[in-house]
């Protein structure tokens, strides 16, 4: 009696067992699938979280901007090591001159813990306000006394973060001089008591427009100039002068003052 098609593909399948090799492979991607799942759970990501402040999104683009730092411009960090053994975790008010866009990528590219910026309001590409929000970006007028921008500083290293400030207001230009600084960083040191660690970036490229910066290639470098603690009964208008000083020191840049001052 002829087979019916059931009988048929019964003898089909039976006829096409899975073969040793075939079984070998899906025991074998299984088990690099568990491998990378253990790899990523127990290695991967706490490595990113302690990348950036236990935030293993910000760990993984700090690591991605480290990547970039330093095969793109070629970044030297100096003084960073110390920093991490003096202060590190704990609050922090990190200064610097700013003469690029891609200023803030490279001090990052050298601290451990998230740096949560201040930022002139025009320079926030609304197209990027994913970005601004994603990194918590406080967002100043220094055309004008911004309170509420200082409040926002104040109370985020009250709460032991991490505080990034260009004191200049904008983009020196031309490069390598040092603008007068805005007093509001002082009035933070003031009343955190949160040490600063001073740094200095030098060598990034020289463009009119902030954004030019993270297209062109350098040589550049982020120095810790120092870490320094000042007293609360410190004036803030002496904390800024003291600051742009030891910056001035530092890099041999010349403090341009009044009518002398542009801005980017």
């Amino acid at each position: 009696m002829p087979a019916g098609p059931e009988s048929a593909a019964e003898e089909t399948f039976i006829a096409l067992p899975t073969s040793a090799p075939t079984l070998t492979a899906i025991v074998i991607a299984a088990l690099l699938w568990c491998g990378a799942c253990l790899g990523w759970r127990f290695f991967a990501l706490p490595w990113l979280r302690r990348q950036c402040g236990d935030d293993a999104v910000a760990g993984a683009m700090t690591a991605v901007v480290r990547v970039y730092a330093r095969l793109f411009h070629r970044l030297r960090c100096r003084g960073a090591e110390a920093l991490r053994d003096s202060v590190d975790p704990g609050a922090l008010i990190v200064v610097a001159n700013h003469g690029a866009g891609i200023d803030p990528l490279l001090i990052q590219s050298a601290f451990r813990g998230h740096i949560r910026w201040m930022m002139a309001r025009d320079m926030m590409v609304p197209a990027l306000r994913w970005l601004w929000d994603r990194e918590r970006m406080i967002p100043v007028d220094f055309d004008r006394s911004d309170t509420a921008a200082v409040r926002d500083a104040i109370r985020h290293v009250r709460e032991g973060g991490v505080l990034g400030v260009f004191p200049e207001g904008g983009l020196a230009r031309p490069p390598e001089r040092l603008m007068p600084f805005m007093p509001g960083v002082g009035l933070i040191v003031t009343r955190t008591g949160a040490p600063v660690a001073l740094c200095a970036v030098r060598g990034t490229p020289k463009r009119d427009r902030a954004f030019e910066s993270l297209i062109v290639p350098s040589r550049s470098s982020v120095d810790v100039i120092d870490v320094i603690r000042y007293s609360e009964r410190e004036r803030p208008e002496a904390i800024v002068a003291d600051l742009r000083r030891r910056l001035a020191e530092a890099t041999g840049w010349p403090m341009v003052e009044g009518d002398e001052q542009g801005r980017g």
